[in-house]
């Protein structure tokens, strides 16, 4: 995980500096806060994986204008509620 937040902020400082936006591809719980630390931030890209059922905020979106509101505790903005996960649970 270290290495991947080392390599974002790495890509991320090359872009600002050749004023290149950066969109993300994932976990938009997770990016959301990312971009939203960004000054040549891009799009935020949303997936149909259900993960806001499994967490304890999910992604909250500004009705106004369409904009993903970042949280503000520190982290990485998601908090998984692990209730919700335990009927998933396989055995290793």
């Amino acid at each position: 995980l270290e290495f991947r937040r080392v390599l974002f902020r790495s890509i991320a400082a090359l872009t600002q500096a050749n004023n290149v936006s950066v969109s993300t591809h994932g976990m938009q719980e997770l990016h959301v806060s990312l971009l939203a630390a960004m000054p040549n931030a891009g799009y935020l890209e949303m997936h149909s994986f259900p993960i806001d059922q499994y967490t304890k905020r999910p992604l909250v979106i500004d009705p106004s204008d369409g904009c993903a509101i970042a949280p503000e505790e520190p982290g990485i903005g998601v908090t998984f509620d692990w209730e919700k996960l335990a009927p998933h649970k396989q055995p290793f």
